[in-house]
Order: structure tokens, then C-alpha cells, then sequence
């Protein structure tokens, strides 16, 4: 079986009679994985005989027989710098089932060592499978060992087959920069000075960094404007980017350009939010009342704080009548200086 790299290059394969070792309880090598020169990825396909991937993970080893098998080096979420020098930290294992019944109990059967909760497990299967008028897709969320995570991705179509998208990632969720800034579930910035790149928790050579709660966690963001004044949130992610002058950053070294907070919650919660942070932010009151009047979609941008340091826009985008905890966000974006 031939494989592909992102370079166009033959790449080492590593499976042999039909089957592949994973092995995820350390860090995997580039060798380890078939990487090779300036490879970013690597992908093995098969429309015969499933390819048997063992995937040794800090719990136990579990089996997968899979159709599709990818690596990459996480260069879509802002690994930078010279290729070959890129670590593996993507894995995505593709496998089918002939209904929702043989997946459920897959899941069933692995659920101990991918770390998978029954109750998620039963919601999801509540409809994967019954030929529904709206194809199903469901998120299982799965362990987070120290630096590696897991979760799964359940799609079925309407003939009611079922493919199950295994992701195991390397440093998404917990890695050694968001360790040294995330205590407790608590993530500070303080933006009476510039930030560093430490401080806004960039992995070496990397051109963005992403921080995000654990599963079934929540992640809250104090942000120190200057003064007295603070911006206190619970956020979905805080996206961090870096320039070099102004220029892409294509060897991930440069400086901070700007950082993304974004939150989803209900309309009243947002609004809420927003009429108590008014002060902190420079916003009138009556300004941010009339962005959550009305029906339908009601999308704001506030031009709020500038400092010497950073310029500050939040986003509004509000479905106002639409009940739920998702139907609102609010984007706080700071520009650094």
C-alpha cells in the first residue's frame, strides 16, 4: 500500500500484513509515525480489508478496524517553522459500521479505555442510525491524559450506516504552555503590558495558540485592562496569533498580534454580560440595550477600550428569538500595538 505526504513524497509505511501499531502512551516520534524529510502528514486508505489499527493508549489497548487512517503535524492550528522538524499531533481513524446498533456497542466495548461516558453515549445513540429525515452527527468526548485527548465523531446517513471519526490529539486541550498559565480552571492576562508569547500560552514555533476548557470543564478569563478595570468571562476558546512586523509568522517565533475570546450562552445571558461589563469597556449602556432589541438576527460591533497597548471591538451576534444556551456569542478581540 503507497502512501502520500503533504510534500508529494513517498512516505515510509508502517503497516505491515494489513495491520498498524499506534503507540500513544509517549510522545510518538516523526520515525514512529513514517514521517519523513519534509512530511506534514501521512494517510493509509483502503477499500478492501480494513486495515487493523492497535492503538495503545495510557488505559489499555483497543483495536479499531479502519478504512482510513491519517497523521498530521497540526499545522491547520498553527504549527510553524521548518517541516521536518514538526512533530505528529493529529491522528484521525476512520471506521464504518452496517448500523447504529453494532456502533453503539462498539463504543460500549471501548468506552473504558477511551475514556467514553455511557449516559453521552446513550443520548447520542437515541437516533444515529434510524434513517432520519436530517442526517445525525454527534461529538462523544473521551479522555484527556496529561497531554493527549481523545473524542469521537458519530455520523450516519440515510441508507443507516454509521461511521465513527476516532481523533486523538497531542496537546489540544492540556499542553506544557497552557499548564503554566491556566490554575484552576482560571486563565489571567494582564494588558497593562504587552503580552508575551508565554503569556498567552504559545507552544515553540507555533503561529497561534488556542486555549480551551477540558471536556465537562468550564474556563474562565480575568483580563486586567488597566487601572481598576477587569473583563471577567467564561469562554469557549482564547485564540492568540503572532506577527513578524506586521507579516505572517510562517516560523512561529514572532510577537502577539491579537487575541480572540469567544463565548456562546443565551440571549438574556448575553446581554446581561454585556450591560455589566459597559463601564470596564467604555460602552454606553443604551448603545449595548439596543443591539438586543427587536427580532431576528441582530449582529454588533462596539469599538470599546484602546490603550497604549491594545484596541478592543466585541462582537455581538445574537438570534434574538431563538431560546437555548447557544443562541448568542459574544467576541472579545484585542489588537495589540
Amino acid at each position: 500500500m503507497m502512501t502520500t505526504s503533504a510534500a508529494g513524497q513517498h512516505s515510509r509505511s508502517i503497516v505491515h500484513d494489513n495491520k498498524l501499531t499506534l503507540d500513544l502512551r509517549t510522545r510518538p516520534s516523526r520515525a514512529a509515525v513514517g514521517l519523513t524529510g519534509n512530511d506534514t502528514n501521512q494517510a493509509y486508505d483502503r477499500s478492501g480489508p480494513m486495515l487493523q489499527v492497535k492503538v495503545r493508549l495510557p488505559a489499555g489497548d483497543v483495536t479499531l478496524p479502519c478504512f482510513s487512517v491519517s497523521f498530521s503535524t497540526d499545522d491547520t492550528s498553527g504549527a510553524a517553522g521548518p517541516a521536518r522538524d514538526r512533530a505528529p499531533k493529529q491522528f484521525v481513524l476512520n471506521r464504518r459500521f452496517a448500523n447504529g446498533a453494532d456502533a453503539h456497542a462498539a463504543m460500549e466495548s471501548d468506552a473504558k479505555v477511551l475514556g467514553l461516558r455511557q449516559h453521552e453515549i446513550d443520548t447520542a445513540f437515541a437516533h444515529v442510525g434510524e434513517r432520519a429525515a436530517i442526517p445525525q452527527n454527534v461529538v462523544l468526548h473521551g479522555f484527556v491524559h496529561d497531554w493527549l485527548s481523545n473524542e469521537v465523531e458519530v455520523n450516519d446517513s440515510d441508507d443507516g450506516k454509521v461511521q465513527a471519526i476516532y481523533y486523538f490529539n497531542i496537546d489540544s486541550v492540556n499542553n506544557p504552555a497552557t499548564d503554566k498559565v491556566v490554575h484552576d480552571g482560571v486563565f489571567s492576562l494582564d494588558l497593562t503590558k504587552k503580552p508575551t508569547r508565554e503569556a498567552l500560552a504559545f507552544l515553540p514555533h507555533y503561529r497561534s495558540a488556542t486555549i480551551a476548557p477540558s471536556y465537562f470543564a468550564r474556563l474562565r478569563v480575568v483580563v486586567l485592562l488597566g487601572g481598576d478595570q477587569r473583563l471577567a468571562t467564561e469562554a469557549d476558546t482564547v485564540l492568540s496569533e503572532s506577527a513578524v512586523h506586521g507579516r505572517p509568522d510562517t516560523d512561529g517565533v514572532g510577537e502577539p498580534s491579537q487575541t480572540t475570546i469567544n463565548r456562546s450562552m443565551s440571549v438574556d445571558a448575553a446581554r446581561r454580560q454585556l450591560m455589566e461589563q459597559s463601564s470596564a469597556l467604555g460602552l454606553r449602556e443604551a448603545d449595548v440595550a439596543a443591539a438586543f432589541q427587536g427580532s431576528g438576527r441582530s449582529q454588533k460591533t462596539f469599538v470599546a477600550t484602546r490603550t497604549a497597548i491594545y484596541s478592543l471591538e466585541v462582537d455581538v451576534d445574537a438570534q434574538l428569538s431563538q431560546p437555548g444556551d447557544n443562541a448568542a456569542g459574544l467576541t472579545y478581540v484585542f489588537r495589540y500595538r
